[in-house]
């Protein structure tokens, strides 16, 4: 029997970027994996970013990304803002979102990658997303 249904998948991570230890390489080699995206349509990295720390807008997704949002450079190719700008007002955090390739022997395959600034959340809002993550799946 064949799997006919195409997955969207987030995968939660650190390293949504930069390859700092062993789960960069495994989310390289599964996102550009021939299996990998024949059951998944849509791959979306999340991750951390610091809007403290100085970047070149082009260089916030990574060597192979393309910034299509951000609110901290002023990027706004797709028209994502009037989506993206109630989050950041909510929570008080700074959203970068686009595309990344990604490529491991001799395959290639793309992700979508979205970055939030965490470290100056509103902490009342939050608390109150946190709860519902809890009532809502059991997420502690």
């Amino acid at each position: 029997m064949t799997n006919t249904h195409r997955y969207t998948l987030a995968h939660v991570t650190h390293e949504a970027v930069e390859q700092v230890g062993g789960i960069g390489t495994v989310l390289q080699g599964l996102i550009s994996s021939p299996v990998y995206q024949q059951h998944v349509k849509r791959s979306i990295l999340i991750g951390p970013t610091a809007t403290h720390i100085a970047a070149d807008p082009k260089d916030r997704l990574g060597e192979h990304g393309q910034v299509l949002y951000s609110s901290i450079d002023g990027i706004d190719t797709l028209g994502l803002a009037g989506r993206f700008r109630p989050v950041e007002w909510a929570f008080n955090v700074a959203i970068v979102y686009g595309k990344r390739k990604f490529s491991a022997d001799g395959h290639e395959g793309e992700a979508e990658v979205l970055l939030i600034d965490v470290f100056k959340t509103n902490p009342d809002r939050l608390n109150v997303f946190k709860l519902r993550l809890w009532e809502t799946f059991g997420i502690n």
